[in-house]
């Protein structure tokens, strides 16, 4: 039976050279990642990102350092299998949440070249107006994946040189194309937006098709950690770390958003349980600890700070291990091979430094708060979070009480050998904790940022913990048995209280009120019906119409509505605003094409005002629209009686 179980079914071949060449084809190929408005620092920039592609293909692919495989057995598709069996049946009513806020952008912009393409031959040619937007953007995914293919197929048949041109030229295509449809690119890393792609290309532009890729990578982890557990405990203990994993509340609140902090989350446990054998590894494994952190980053750049971390660990190997001297590093042979090891790392080094220069919406801004003063440093910051009571309460209410005591554990060296790599986990917490504490004093208190920087040392506290426990030869499988059991009992009863609380920071404290979702799918479907597609606008945090498009809306009527948030957006920017989204009742009064307006602001005192408003304009109530999970209310206010502009078809 052990045969059985151990039975290699084969082997997963990975050249990490070709895999980083990819990421940055997508990142600043396709999404015009790191564009610039300046033509002479544009061209600069775009011939430095066209040379780390053509360096990974031409001067790395290939190479005995960047090939790996991972041996892949009859119990890996095992626990694989039961893993992921274990969160669809716990996460089934997450994956079916309707998608809300920031949600809404990370899926939208997964496919705005779709929606953009559609979008100009609609208006241009009237291509498809009757039909089913969605449907549409399936259809030109599907094109794109079999176009992907067919490139893919062609270069494999091409020596190393041919392909590193053919690439290089259409990366420099792409990337002139994507810049003139997009537009100057986001600030946040396109490479989140690829598992968000495929599966939606796959699946449909559906609420779970965009959910399912965070879990699937929580799953991943999972496996990993059944993995790295395995070479130290039994096997049925190493299956139930992993769903200790799993099943941590604020790691399984993650999984299911569509939201990357799960991607920094996996970058910071990797780097942390690679800690325990890395000491010694050649450096095919030192260049896959690397790549998996730049290809992590690379999707949420707070991910770079375990580069801090890799490096110190290899740092650690070649100064103290294998009967080194503390002098060798300084070597230039030394130097050299440390650099090539580490080369993965520089695929994410442009992506970091645009998001670290052009900001994020999250970016704090000096004087946004009378708490402290405007010119207080990001240490400054962390420590008022700290002595405030901010910081501990946020992650005491993330993670709980247990977790919390749990990661200890993970700052408690077990022998002195132990001592540099703890003052390596030690670092690298602070470090994220700066980070963390370094955004705007509104998301402090937020949940998912949590999983990012504290779950991480949870998980390696929880290992650690287990290790001591198995060196007591009478309690080791019994103790370690009963101790991830009653762990996995305590997440699966905390996770509601995690996953429907939120938290803020107000004035100086920690302000915690319930999580309330609205599900925008019962609306539209009435507004189908009613006639108002093409002429309802949302006072919202929703970007745009993708929830709408998503929902069934044909090309006609996603046009009509596209053509009121473009002129919306005109009079923000005449009046210096944001160009996003207004929620000015009497600027939407002012537009004859909105006849239907959808109020979605969770707080009853912001919808009241905002209803009140609209009253006073002449609108009358239309209808609300409840979710039964928790309450929360989508209220329709109706300009008159009438239909909307046109009801359209959609096929």
């Amino acid at each position: 039976m052990r045969e059985t179980w151990d039975k290699p079914v084969g082997a997963v071949r990975i050249d990490w050279a070709f895999v980083l060449a990819v990421a940055c084809f997508w990142n600043y190929g396709l999404f015009n990642g790191c564009g610039t408005r300046s033509g002479v620092l544009g061209i600069l920039v775009t011939a430095c990102l066209a040379g780390l592609v053509l360096f990974y293909l031409a001067f790395c692919k290939g190479r005995e350092a960047f090939q790996d495989a991972v041996t892949v057995r009859v119990s890996d598709l095992c626990v694989i299998a039961s893993y992921l069996l274990v969160m669809l049946l716990l996460c089934r009513r997450d994956l079916g949440r309707c998608l809300e806020a920031d949600e809404l952008y990370h899926a939208q912009y997964s496919q705005v070249h779709a929606v953009k393409l559609i979008r100009l031959l609609g208006q241009a040619w009237g291509v498809g107006l009757r039909w089913t937007y969605s449907r549409l953007i399936l259809a030109v995914d599907w094109v794109a994946l079999g176009a992907a293919v067919a490139g893919w197929a062609a270069c494999r048949k091409m020596d190393r040189r041919l392909q590193a041109f053919v690439v290089v030229v259409a990366f420099l295509a792409v990337r002139c194309v994507a810049g003139a449809l997009c537009g100057n690119p986001e600030p946040h890393p396109p490479l989140r937006l690829l598992p968000l792609w495929l599966s939606s290309s796959l699946l449909t532009c559906t609420d779970a098709a965009f959910r399912l890729p965070q879990l699937v990578g929580l799953v991943g982890l999972m496996w990993f950690a059944h993995r790295t557990a395995e070479k130290t405990m039994a096997s049925a203990s190493a299956w139930l770390f992993g769903l200790a994993l799993g099943t941590m509340p604020i790691l399984r609140f993650v999984g299911v958003l569509v939201e990357p902090s799960i991607w920094t989350a996996a970058a910071g446990i990797i780097v942390l349980l690679s800690m325990r054998d890395q000491v010694s590894g050649t450096d095919a494994r030192w260049v896959r600890l690397a790549s998996l952190v730049a290809l992590l980053a690379l999707m949420r750049t707070p991910a770079f700070v375990g580069a801090l971390a890799v490096s110190s660990m290899l740092f650690l190997e070649r100064c103290g291990g294998m009967g080194r001297t503390w002098l060798a590093p300084l070597s230039s042979a030394c130097l050299k091979a440390v650099a090539w090891v580490l080369s993965p790392l520089a695929a994410m080094v442009p992506s970091v430094i645009f998001a670290l220069a052009k900001g994020t919406p999250a970016t704090y801004t000096p004087g946004e708060v009378d708490w402290f003063l405007p010119t207080t440093t990001i240490i400054g910051r962390a420590w008022f979070a700290v002595s405030s009571g901010i910081a501990p309460l946020a992650i005491r209410d993330a993670v709980g009480v247990a977790w919390l005591a749990l990661s200890a554990f993970a700052f408690i060296p077990a022998s002195r050998k132990e001592f540099p790599r703890t003052m390596v986990v030690a670092v690298f917490f602070l470090a994220g904790f700066c980070m963390f504490y370094a955004i705007t004093t509104g998301l402090w208190g937020g949940r998912r940022y949590q999983a990012e920087y504290v779950a991480p040392f949870c998980i390696l506290g929880l290992f650690r913990a287990l290790r001591l426990l198995g060196a007591a030869p009478r309690l080791r499988q019994p103790a370690i048995l009963v101790f991830l059991f009653s762990v996995i009992v305590m997440n699966l009863s905390d996770y509601g209280r995690v996953s429907r609380t939120i938290a803020r920071a107000e004035a100086g404290r920690l302000v915690r009120e319930s999580r309330l979702s609205c599900d925008y799918r019962p609306a539209h479907a009435e507004i189908l019906k009613s006639g108002f597609a093409g002429s309802t606008y949302t006072v919202g945090v929703v970007y745009g119409n993708f929830g709408s498009i998503m929902h069934g809306y044909s090309v006609s009527q996603a046009l009509d509505e596209f053509d009121i948030l473009a002129s919306l957006m005109k009079v923000n920017r005449a009046k210096g605003l944001s160009d996003v989204i207004t929620f000015n009742t009497a600027d939407i009064d002012q537009d004859p094409r909105i006849r239907l307006v959808l109020i979605d602001f969770a707080t009853s005192a912001a919808k009241r005002r905002y209803r009140a408003e609209f009253e006073g304009l002449g609108w009358r109530h239309w209808r609300d629209f409840a979710n039964p999970d928790d309450g929360a209310v989508i209220t329709g206010m109706a300009r008159d009686g009438q239909g909307g502009v046109r009801a359209g078809m959609a096929l």
